[in-house]
């Protein structure tokens, strides 16, 4: 199946796994920053052992890079959110070739995050950097119905950026510096 993109695009590929080598487009519109190959890789290298059979939900999904990159190495299901009207036809693309579980919800993260059961392994968030938010979503995950307590919360946000989390709820478990930008590990207490 072939889909016109009306923007101009480029291509990534996923890195590994069982779809490693796939392209994976991404519109170059104001809205997308695509994860850098060497940001997925440090982030799957983290959690290769619980990624198996896990499920993934990718908030700020982008261009979906990331839950095919956590399809292709094995987790069980993906759940992608994505408000970005632009982003939506390559994003459906983007799976054509993807066989395992998935799911997009076209709303905004606050939305689904305060109206659904949160029953993922892990809870991928990737909001713009300019995103003011971003402890927002943690608080509204916190006050949401979390079905699974072992749940890891990752946040993707520039390095220079100070997150005032909550840490009376939230521990972090690990934090790692990619250029100029960071990936904090979070757990519920």
């Amino acid at each position: 199946m072939f889909f016109k993109i009306g923007l101009k695009s480029s291509f990534m590929y996923v890195s590994s796994g069982k779809y490693k080598g796939r392209k994976v487009l991404f519109p170059k519109t104001g809205g997308v920053r695509p994860v850098m190959s060497l940001v997925r890789e440090a982030f799957f290298s983290i959690i290769f052992k619980d990624i198996i059979n896990s499920k993934f939900l990718d908030v700020f999904a982008g261009t979906g890079i990331m839950s095919v990159e956590a399809l292709s190495r094995g987790a069980g299901l993906a759940h992608l959110v994505e408000c970005n009207k632009k982003t939506k036809i390559a994003l459906v693309k983007n799976f054509s070739f993807v066989e395992e579980p998935y799911r997009f919800f076209f709303q905004t993260a606050e939305d689904f995050l305060g109206k659904k059961d949160l029953f993922y392994d892990f809870i991928y968030l990737d909001p713009p950097f300019n995103y003011k938010n971003k402890v927002n979503l943690l608080e509204i995950i916190l006050k949401g119905k979390i079905l699974n307590d072992k749940v890891n919360i990752i946040m993707h946000c520039p390095f220079s950026e100070d997150l005032d989390i909550n840490t009376s709820k939230l521990s972090v478990y690990n934090l790692k510096r990619y250029g100029g930008s960071k990936l904090i590990f979070l757990r519920i207490l």
